[in-house]
């Protein structure tokens, strides 16, 4: 919704403050369920409960419908029909060469990440014999990276380097911070690991939505985003389930090796786009970045 009417610059912005958003959450979660975890293992998933129920009511009632009346689409129930309208969207949405690229992408970071996330508490216990309130002050300190990188510090960056070089160079260094989180035997070395991974995520997650937009026309926005959604939601399954079979296979380490190698594959996957001619100007007003222009192109 970010996205529909909004300016490039705008844009941006309304996408870094969406994802410092999300980003407080990483701060304010894991630290609660950090505190609440003594009162019993159930009490997170009910405090959890409640916020999201809490969230679909504050939707209820402020959050208004982007689409008019007398242009909103017939809704299609879910039959063999309405798959067909699921799987046409996928084909029109892939037939872009951009956007196919920004959603392999996409897939690819979210399993690495989700992976990390999901074996990061065995690792702690392993390595250091943490439990949950431990682990839930490091997500903590986490969270608060990615808040201040999203919430300011990925605005400046964009407006020097450009959406493609800012998401290229996260990229980089996630493949780096996960591979150094494999080999953290103290303290130390695990929040510069872990540091350099929420800089990461912070950097990478506003940039693909961000030419995700950009690559799309705007009409075609709305849907390219809830796929782009659902390609995260499939990497978020993929990702805990590879995760614990690699860490039973390979070691507390595996999981993150695993992941370094898919970001780095995600990493060659847009290097491309550094070869465009529009990598040479990086202001917002420049559409800097191969993904939209080829759409554009071939429109």
């Amino acid at each position: 919704m970010g996205a529909l009417g909004a300016g490039r610059f705008t844009c941006n912005l309304i996408n870094c403050t969406i994802h410092a958003a999300i980003g407080l959450g990483f701060v304010v979660g894991p630290a609660l369920g950090g505190l609440l975890a003594p009162l019993g293992p159930a009490v997170p998933f009910w405090v959890a409960m409640l916020v999201a129920l809490a969230n679909a009511l504050l939707v209820l009632r402020f959050l208004p419908e982007t689409r008019r009346r007398e242009t909103a689409c017939t809704t299609v129930p879910f039959t063999s029909q309405g798959m067909g309208v699921v799987l046409a969207g996928w084909r029109r949405v892939l037939r872009n060469p951009a956007v196919a690229r920004l959603m392999v992408i996409n897939l690819l970071f979210t399993v690495a990440f989700t992976a990390m996330e999901a074996v990061f508490p065995l690792f702690t216990q392993h390595a250091f014999g943490w439990k949950a309130i431990q682990n839930g002050y490091v997500f903590t300190y986490a969270g608060v990276v990615i808040v201040l990188m999203q919430g300011g510090l990925v605005g400046q960056l964009v407006k020097r380097w450009g959406e493609r070089s800012l998401l290229i160079a996260g990229l980089v260094m996630l493949a780096a911070g996960l591979a150094l989180l494999s080999w953290s035997t103290n303290l130390a070395l695990l929040l510069v690991a872990l540091g350099i991974v929420s800089i990461s995520d912070g950097a990478v997650t506003p940039m693909v939505s961000a030419l995700l937009s950009f690559a799309s026309p705007p009409t075609k926005q709305g849907e390219t985003l809830g796929l782009a959604q659902g390609a995260a939601g499939l990497g978020r399954v993929i990702g805990p389930l590879a995760a614990g079979s690699i860490f039973a296979i390979g070691g507390p380490g595996a999981p993150f090796i695993l992941g370094s190698v898919l970001v780095v594959l995600a990493a060659l996957i847009a290097l491309p786009a550094l070869s465009s001619k529009h990598e040479v100007a990086h202001t917002h007003s420049t559409p800097d970045v191969q993904l939209a222009s080829t759409a554009r192109d071939r429109s």
